[in-house]
């Protein structure tokens, strides 16, 4: 359970959650093109990596032949955590380089180190650094879920306790106040953006270049439109992507995503956003009377009465007939009376049609 106090939270919290094993970099001898087996690439890491505009690579290469060893690149395992680019420049330009590898014990542990040393950088749009905290967020919790080290001490914050709460609700809530803690935000915004990461993993599976306009700042759009596009087809998403690229839009705002939104037949509907059907010109829409039902009005009152009922028992439980105004008492025994007159006119004719017997 959550307490309102939370005064000494942040104090000693990384005591009391076993702390994540601190990656260490074990920098070798220089690496020579020609003779070093090349790093690979993997797209989850790349994708966390603040992309450089055309500029900044150009300034980086002029920077990395004067002086090419002062840019390390940083692999795990064979693949290139940090430095891709210089890397890359390097291996084109057949320069040599320096490699750190990074001692890791899991794919998780790697994620939450690039996202710290991502985060450090200057120039972040706010959405990528949205994204990046709850990226960090989501690995990290995740690898304390699966290691279950969690220190015997830590209900004593007052925060959380431990009666009540299944293990995986404790690392979140744990990861969460610590992430908060070290970046100022409140545990909920915490928790917010790994929600705000998950739905942008799904729109980059969808369309990365949508999704990296997105991260870039190039187009606003908010947390809880990001929740709709997450819930379309990819080719929605892609011909939304056209649109906003011809019309130059860069604020995606609720009404805006109404208007753009593709108008397919065969896109399924979100609950947020309606679907647009294309109708032909040369089809001419007529408005179809509905098939006439004799049993409707029936039927609405069969549907309604119960609930009639039930309100009426619920009063009579509930309410203490001594204490209520007059005015109110008048006024309900005039609409009773009123309901039971109209009620008794409607039984004789259901009388009369059924021969006298309602029982049914």
């Amino acid at each position: 359970m959550i307490s309102p106090d939370s005064s000494n939270r942040n104090k000693d919290l990384q005591k009391d959650c076993i702390a994540l094993a601190s990656p260490q970099k074990d920098c070798i001898a220089l690496a020579n093109p020609q003779t070093t087996f090349p790093l690979k690439s993997d797209q989850e890491f790349l994708t966390l990596m603040h992309p450089l505009t055309d500029q900044e690579i150009h300034a980086l290469q002029e920077s990395i032949e004067s002086r090419p060893l002062s840019y390390p690149v940083t692999a795990w395992k064979g693949i290139c955590v940090d430095g891709w680019e210089e890397y890359r420049i390097c291996r084109e330009r057949q320069l040599p380089y320096r490699i750190c590898q990074l001692d890791c014990t899991d794919r998780n542990q790697v994620i939450s180190w690039i996202c710290q040393k991502q985060l450090q950088q200057t120039g972040l749009s706010r959405e990528r650094f949205h994204y990046l905290i709850g990226k960090r967020y989501e690995a990290e919790r995740k690898q304390l879920l699966t290691s279950g080290n969690l220190s015997p001490n830590f209900p004593q914050h007052g925060f959380i306790t431990s009666e009540g709460c299944s293990q995986r609700k404790i690392t979140n809530t744990l990861t969460a106040h610590r992430l908060g803690n070290e970046y100022g935000f409140a545990a909920s915004t915490v928790v917010k953006y790994g929600v705000y990461t998950r739905k942008i993993e799904i729109l980059l599976e969808k369309d990365p270049d949508f999704t990296q306009k997105i991260l870039s700042g190039k187009i606003k759009i908010s947390h809880n439109n990001i929740l709709t596009l997450s819930r379309l087809p990819a080719e929605s998403i892609r011909t939304l992507n056209q649109r906003l690229s011809i019309r130059k839009f860069t604020h995606l705002s609720y009404s805006a995503l109404r208007r753009e939104l593709p108008e397919t037949s065969d896109s399924p509907c979100t609950k947020s956003i309606p679907c647009f059907k294309s109708v032909s010109k040369n089809k001419i829409l007529i408005k179809q009377k509905p098939k006439f039902n004799p049993d409707a009005g029936m039927e609405s009152l069969i549907y309604t009465i119960p609930s009639w009922v039930r309100t009426m028992e619920r009063i009579l439980e509930d309410t203490d007939f001594a204490i209520i105004s007059n005015q109110a008492g008048e006024q309900l025994a005039y609409q009773i009376q009123t309901m039971q007159q109209t009620a008794q006119k409607l039984l004789i004719h259901m009388q009369e049609r059924t021969g006298g017997n309602t029982d049914e």
